[in-house]
């Protein structure tokens, strides 16, 4: 006992000895430190007493934030290359201290200008993530981007650390009632994530803490409704979003600039956008007084202006107007300039325009050239880096001859596509192999989507016709492609289109460019078209059209002339496609959830369905074509959007034969579509090369 009394004696005495430091207030302390640095010049032991400050969590924030910029002038004094990492970590873990933070952000620019290396970097271009996945935002201290995971249909976020992905929100469906998220975004903080959440005909607004997976709801009703979070206020009481307000005696929507009270739902309406489209992106100045926006020019136009709202209501003005297209404007965090996207010298540019109590200040300058193709500012993060993202990779539509070759040394494919906007989507043979009909991805419109641009080529002339159809909808949606009519003079259309906001099945005359209204709602919602009139189909005869019931349970016709409908047949299963036969006898067709590898054959005329194959599990046998002779389908053979083989399935016998291995002539890129003459003689495929998404970071471009 008188041992461990003289131990513990001896361990008390050594722990007053070594520890002093932290046997003082943290005010004390700072005072210590100061006079170690500017008293004594000491600055190896000051730096040692402030960085003690910094550790101890129980100090002030304002004085541990104090402490770390004193460490960084000191290693500054000392010429110590640390100097650069202290201030950087001052402007990451302390963007709540904005006086202290702005100091340290002149410091670190005072370092680039005296560095010779540093200055000549200028603006530093890295890339973060490749391939990148559905993306919309970077946290506010740089280390995870939020994105959309559609093959689990969730939220989840890439920690650009180490490289490991985490799920954020509960699983979505697709069955009915259908449940999937929309937009997130970062609060300033980086600890929640505030999104939008469809679940069956209501659309609700959460947020979500990002560690302890704490969910609460602040927002629910029917999707006109619930406003659309874009961007934080700065102090995290408020989400700037965006509303649907139906106009009166119109099938169309007015939208609203509000703020979101994220503690009780309470929403403040602050601008009218009087039936413009909303464009990119909007965000609150750091001073909490003004908003930025992005605006469509004209109720016609594609291009966007950026406009400046203060809060209070006074002003609501222009301050970026141009033929071209000025989109995605963000603050400085200095609230002294505005970054954005603009295509006025032809390619994507990053440009700055200076403001000064929400009025701009002299001319736009470019900041940083061709940030890419599709691209989509993310944030701007603590140590004022950019992230964005850009697609890097072209779509394009080449036609291939499959039985006139000796060996895959002869097979060549022939590019058809001649558009530079590398988006050529959806081909589709007419029955006479005469006429590849693709979609260009271009025109959008909030309401409608994007507009079905078509190009009709001739492979007997080898030349090309561009024709807008002025009809629009989901184009990279599976059940919505287009059919050419069996004559070959039309063209099967789901989408919507502006008169009365009608969305459903159209066919398209391609001589004339008339539009025929085959089976359409009025005051179409694209949520509704999802459900109406899918996958539509011509019969072989062309007087009736098929399509997929709303609960995707039932394949009906109508006729073309009467309008009758009748039910072909009728499943347990909610279906993911099918196709008819060459005849018009029989259809094929696989299930979108029970059993997806399997496909199956039933008769027009009544009957019980026919299982015919089953591939592995999976892999689902979405169909070509029916051979010429309808005794046999082929199919696609690899994952969806990534088609590697064609096979070919005997519709007596189930046999399965591969007739062809993409890789032979498609080694590079993705087959994301194809489509197959029935005597297999030739096909036509919609090809992707490139990465696809990227998201890169950009430094140094407040640097001046």
């Amino acid at each position: 006992m008188k041992k461990l009394l003289i131990c513990l004696i001896i361990l008390g005495f050594m722990l007053s000895y070594h520890t002093p430091i932290m046997a003082q207030s943290s005010e004390k302390l700072f005072q210590q430190g100061m006079m170690k640095e500017e008293g004594e010049g000491n600055l190896t032991e000051a730096i040692e007493i402030y960085n003690s400050i910094v550790k101890n969590v129980s100090a002030d924030r304002k004085l541990r934030a104090k402490a770390l910029l004193h460490v960084g002038i000191c290693f500054e004094k000392l010429g110590n290359q640390n100097a650069r990492k202290t201030y950087q970590k001052l402007i990451s873990e302390y963007s709540d201290q904005q006086e202290i933070v702005s100091l340290g952000r002149e410091k670190l620019k005072g370092l680039k200008k005296l560095d010779p290396v540093l200055k000549k970097e200028g603006i530093v271009a890295t890339q973060v993530w490749s391939p990148a996945k559905d993306t919309y935002g970077v946290s506010p201290d740089g280390r995870y981007l939020n994105y959309i995971d559609w093959d689990a249909i969730l939220i989840s976020v890439q920690d650009l650390h180490n490289g490991v992905s985490r799920e954020i929100t509960k699983k979505g469906t697709w069955k009915k009632p259908m449940r999937f998220p929309d937009n997130s975004i970062w609060s300033p903080d980086g600890k929640n994530l505030a999104y939008y959440w469809y679940s069956g005909e209501e659309t609700l607004l959460h947020i979500v803490n990002i560690d302890t997976s704490v969910d609460k709801i602040i927002a629910r009703n029917d999707r006109s409704e619930v406003p659309w979070p874009v961007s934080w206020s700065p102090d995290g009481n408020h989400l700037l979003a965006l509303m649907n307000v139906e106009i009166e005696s119109s099938p169309l929507h007015d939208h609203k600039i509000v703020l979101i009270n994220v503690k009780d739902g309470a929403i403040q309406e602050l601008k009218s956008l009087n039936g413009l489209e909303f464009g990119a992106y909007m965000e609150m100045s750091p001073d909490k007084k003004h908003i930025v926006y992005a605006l469509q020019q004209n109720k016609v136009s594609q291009k966007e202006d950026i406009y400046m709202l203060a809060v209070d209501g006074s002003m609501n003005k222009k301050i970026v107007e141009n033929e071209a297209n000025d989109t995605y404007p963000m603050w400085s965090p200095d609230g002294k300039s505005i970054l954005f996207i603009s295509d006025r010298y032809g390619a994507n540019d990053l440009w700055k325009l200076k403001v000064e109590n929400g009025k701009r200040v002299g001319d736009a300058e470019i900041v940083k050239v061709n940030l890419g193709k599709h691209v989509k500012l993310l944030g701007i993060t603590n140590d004022e880096s950019l992230y964005f993202e850009a697609t890097n990779s072209r779509t394009d539509v080449y036609t291939l001859t499959l039985n006139d070759h000796s060996g895959k040394d002869s097979l060549k494919a022939l590019k058809i596509s001649k558009l530079q906007d590398g988006r050529n989507i959806k081909p589709i043979w007419s029955n006479d192999g005469r006429y590849v009909a693709y979609c260009r991805w271009e025109k959008y419109k909030d309401q409608l989507g994007r507009q079905y641009h078509l190009t009709l080529y001739d492979t007997k002339t080898g030349t090309s016709r561009n024709m807008d159809t002025e009809i629009y909808g989901h184009l990279g949606n599976y059940w919505y492609q287009p059919q050419w009519s069996p004559d070959g003079k039309e063209i099967l259309f789901h989408g919507l289109i502006e008169d009365k906001l009608q969305g459903g099945i159209f066919t398209f005359d391609i001589d004339t460019g008339k539009k025929t209204v085959i089976k359409a709602e009025e005051n179409m919602s694209r949520g509704r078209l999802n459900e109406f009139g899918a996958f539509p189909t011509f019969s072989s005869d062309g007087k009736n059209i098929f399509y997929l019931s709303e609960d995707k349970k039932l394949i009906l016709k109508i006729d073309r002339v009467s309008k009758e409908e009748t039910i072909v047949f009728s499943g347990a299963e909610e279906l993911l496609y099918y196709s008819l036969s060459n005849d018009g006898s029989k259809i094929a067709f696989g299930n979108f959830f029970n059993n997806r590898n399997e496909l199956y054959v039933v008769s027009i005329s009544g009957g019980e369905k026919k299982r015919i194959a089953s591939v592995e599990k999976g892999k689902t046998p979405y169909i070509i074509c029916w051979s010429k002779d309808d005794r046999s389908l082929y199919i696609e053979d690899g994952e969806y959007g990534n088609i590697k083989n064609i096979k070919r399935i005997s519709v007596d016998t189930g046999q399965i034969n591969q007739i062809f291995d993409m890789k032979n002539v498609f080694s590079n890129g993705k087959i994301k579509r194809m489509d197959m003459l029935p005597d297999a003689s030739t096909i036509v495929v919609e090809l992707e090369v490139g990465k696809g998404n990227e998201v890169w970071k950009l430094e140094g471009i407040f640097d001046e």
